[in-house]
């Protein structure tokens, strides 16, 4: 917990500074679309693009802690300038595909084995 202090420390006291913090949570953007298309349906969320910085700092976050705390996740959201929301969805999507990385190595270990064994009883 004091290592996330030092690191978005900096961030936090600047909000603080600034009088952002009375709540005790940092100010986070929200935006949300609400604009309906010609036949009254809501209209399609587009893609949110996060940019190098932020994808930088969420893997390297991901790297040490693959489950944030609701604490964690406003540190990490306010130092990348993200919503918290952003932030969960992100850590989600990214463990499902560390997952699915990780049932593929598994899988092409038991490939490379059987491989491996099977050339040990080659006839030569």
């Amino acid at each position: 917990s004091s290592g996330i202090n030092a690191e978005y420390g900096d961030i936090l006291s600047s909000q603080l500074q600034l009088g952002l913090l009375a709540s005790g949570y940092p100010v986070l953007p929200i935006s949300r679309d609400f604009s309906l298309t010609e036949n009254g349906r809501k209209k399609k969320k587009t893609r949110t693009t996060f940019s190098r910085a932020q994808v930088f700092g969420l893997e390297r976050k991901f790297a040490t802690q693959k489950y944030l705390s609701t604490h964690d996740r406003i540190l990490l959201a306010a130092a990348l300038q993200m919503t918290e929301c952003q932030v969960k969805i992100w850590f989600q999507n990214r463990r499902t595909k560390w997952r699915r990385e990780k049932a593929m190595m598994k899988q092409g270990n038991r490939n490379n084995l059987l491989m491996s064994c099977d050339s040990d009883h080659m006839i030569q």
